[in-house]
């Protein structure tokens, strides 16, 4: 189904400092409103994310399932693809603490921060991707140089593309490319570990379909999927803290169903 067939809920916001915009629109609630005679699914959420945060920083990735039947859980964590086994850990900590509580009464949830991201559902969704919901974050600033500065771009996130789903490279790539004697762009793609090759190639490709109408021209733009993420900047991002006030706006679109 087309991206722009999904019934979307947009939620439009100008993005504070980076603290307020972790937890102003960096996650998102799915799924269905859990009953109070469901705690044995908010039981297995604790589980799973305390399974996660065990077993992510030893390889990167992890994937757990609790429960029976209709209260089983399923969760998936990954990390930055060039993050150290501490630094993922750090990250997977946080973010385990605090979904509980931005979702406490649905039966899914997704957050996502620069160096990792959890998803968790009722509905298995392992090895596959869905166009669940998804975050658009654009830079507010635009290119000097715009059609010169676009083709690079394209250029550049279809050869990481490329190379993230070449064997060996784990479903991550990562470059500085030269755009001219004083700017350097940033590119990063990734899919989660339990993607195939050909389904991270997809998944990183429809999420590029969302280029034209949010990233176009923009010196910076982050699309985030609960199975791959990409991301491009004129500034270091991969070794220093994100500009959040370069950020001019950002949208969350969610759909009812997987």
């Amino acid at each position: 189904m087309a991206l722009s067939n999904h019934f979307l809920f947009f939620l439009v916001a100008l993005l504070f400092p980076l603290a307020n915009c972790e937890e102003v629109i960096r996650y998102s609630c799915s799924g269905r409103n859990l009953t109070s005679r469901e705690k044995f699914v908010q039981a297995n959420v604790q589980n799973i994310l305390t399974d996660l945060t065990r077993r992510t920083p030893m390889a990167g990735f992890a994937i757990s399932v609790y429960g029976k039947e209709k209260e089983t859980v399923y969760g998936r964590a990954s990390c930055r693809g060039d993050l150290s086994s501490s630094a993922c850990n750090s990250c997977i900590k946080q973010l385990a603490r605090e979904l509980p509580k931005l979702c406490p009464e649905h039966s899914g949830a997704t957050r996502w921060y620069d160096d990792c991201w959890i998803h968790y559902d009722t509905e298995e969704f392992f090895g596959g991707y869905t166009f669940g919901d998804y975050m658009i974050l654009w830079n507010n600033h635009n290119a000097t140089e715009p059609e010169k500065f676009d083709s690079t771009v394209r250029g550049v996130m279809a050869g990481l593309t490329e190379i993230a789903v070449a064997p060996g490279n784990k479903r991550f790539a990562a470059v500085k490319a030269q755009f001219d004697r004083d700017l350097i762009i940033y590119g990063l793609v990734q899919c989660t570990l339990d993607l195939s090759p050909t389904a991270c190639s997809r998944c990183l490709s429809s999420s590029i379909e969302l280029y034209d109408e949010y990233c176009k021209f923009h010196e910076g733009c982050q699309v985030l999927f609960d199975s791959c993420v990409w991301r491009f900047e004129i500034y270091d991002f991969l070794s220093k803290p994100s500009k959040s006030d370069n950020y001019g706006g950002s949208k969350l679109i969610q759909k009812h169903g997987k």
